[in-house]
C-alpha cells in the first residue's frame, strides 16, 4: 500500500514538475551575456557557497537543492546585476530552509548574514526576499532532484529501510549536481533523479536493472534521454571524485572527515546548541550499514514484482491506486 501511494504521488509530482519546467527552466539565462550580469561560472560558484554555508548550519540537502533551483528561476525571470548574485542567493537560502527547516533549528538572518560575512543588512534579505516571494509566484516547494530521489528510494525499498541514511549516500553527488548549470538546465529533475538512482541501485543488485526500466516507462522518459544524462553524470561525477573510474559510488562516511571538517562541527556544535549537528553527522555512520543491511530487509524479486504490478495498474492510477481522502 505504501508504494501505491509513492507511485500515486510521484505521479502527482511529474505532472508539477511539468508544469515547472514549461514555466522556469525553457528560458536560457546564459543569454544574460554582458560582461555586468551572471555567467554559468557565476551561478555554479554562488551555488557552492550557498552549500557550504547550509553546510555550516546543518541545513538538510533539500534546502540546498530547493534554493538553487530558486535561483535558476529568478536568472530566467529577470535579468541580475553580479553584484546582487550573493544576496539573491542568500535570499534562496534562508527563504527554502523558514518552508523546510524545523524553525527552531532555522538562523536567524542575522546569524545567516554574520556567517556569510555580507555587507547586507537585515532589511536587505527580507526586501530581496520579499522580491523572490513574487517572481516564484509564492511557489516555495519547486520539485527538486532530492524530491524525486527520495520518492523513488521510498518505492523501493521496505518501510523499515532508513531513507534518512539512503539519502544520505546521495548528497555528494547531490551537491555536485546542484552546482553544475549544464545539467541542471539539460535535464529536468526527474531524469536527472532516476540517473544518479541507478548508479546506486547497480551496486546493490545487477537485477535491479529491470526495476529501473519499469519506472522509466512509469516517468514516461525516453531511454535515450535517460542514456544521455547517465553518461553526463557519470562524466561529472568523476570529475569533481564524487564517483570512482570503476563506477562506484563514493561512501559518504568517507567524507567530510578532515582535521578541518571535525573543528568546524565542534565549533558550530558548541556556539549553535539548538543545531542537530550531532544527528548530522551520526546520519553518516548510520549509512552504510543501512546499505549493508538492505539485502536481508528487501528481496529484489518482491521489489520486482511489485514494480510490475504498479506499472501495469498505472492506468488506474487515480482511481485504484491513490487511496481514499
Amino acid at each position: 500500500m505504501q508504494r501505491k501511494a509513492t507511485l500515486c504521488l510521484l505521479q502527482l509530482t511529474l505532472e508539477k514538475e511539468q508544469q515547472q519546467w514549461e514555466t522556469w527552466m525553457t528560458k536560457d539565462y546564459l543569454k544574460f551575456t554582458e560582461k555586468e550580469f551572471i555567467t554559468a561560472a557565476n551561478r555554479d560558484q554562488t551555488i557552492k557557497w550557498i552549500t557550504k554555508l547550509a553546510k555550516s548550519f546543518c541545513l538538510g540537502a533539500d534546502v540546498v537543492a530547493s534554493a538553487a533551483l530558486m535561483v535558476d528561476c529568478v536568472l530566467t525571470k529577470v535579468k541580475v546585476p553580479l553584484k546582487c548574485l550573493n544576496c539573491i542567493a542568500l535570499s534562496c537560502l534562508y527563504t527554502a530552509g523558514k518552508v523546510l527547516e524545523d524553525a527552531e533549528f532555522m538562523p536567524y538572518s542575522s546569524e545567516l548574514i554574520k556567517a556569510a560575512r555580507c555587507s547586507y543588512s537585515v532589511q536587505d534579505l527580507t526586501l530581496t526576499e520579499r522580491t523572490l516571494v513574487n517572481l516564484l509566484d509564492w511557489d516555495l516547494t519547486p520539485v527538486t532532484l532530492y524530491t524525486f530521489l527520495e520518492l523513488l528510494l521510498v518505492i523501493t525499498f521496505s518501510p523499515s529501510s532508513s531513507c534518512k541514511a539512503l539519502m544520505a549516500q546521495f548528497q555528494p553527488a547531490l551537491d555536485a549536481v546542484n552546482a553544475n548549470h549544464s545539467l541542471m538546465t539539460t535535464y529536468r529533475p526527474s531524469t536527472l533523479s532516476i540517473a544518479m538512482y541507478a548508479l546506486f541501485l547497480e551496486q546493490r543488485s545487477k537485477n535491479m536493472t529491470t526495476g529501473v526500466n519499469i519506472l522509466l516507462q512509469f516517468m514516461q522518459i525516453p531511454y535515450d534521454k535517460y542514456a544521455s544524462c547517465r553518461d553526463s553524470l557519470v562524466k561529472m561525477l568523476i570529475v569533481n571524485e564524487v564517483l570512482h573510474a570503476d563506477g562506484l559510488l563514493m561512501k559518504a562516511a568517507n567524507l567530510g572527515t578532515t582535521a578541518a571538517a571535525q573543528s568546524k562541527r565542534k565549533q558550530i556544535k558548541s556556539t549553535n546548541p539548538k543545531r542537530r549537528c550531532d544527528e548530522k553527522q551520526c546520519v553518516f555512520q548510520k549509512c552504510k550499514s543501512a546499505i549493508d543491511n538492505q539485502s536481508t530487509t528487501t528481496n529484489d524479486d518482491d521489489v520486482l514484482r511489485d514494480l510490475v504490478n504498479l506499472y501495469n495498474s498505472s492506468t488506474m492510477l487515480y482511481t485504484g491506486m491513490c487511496p481514499d481522502q
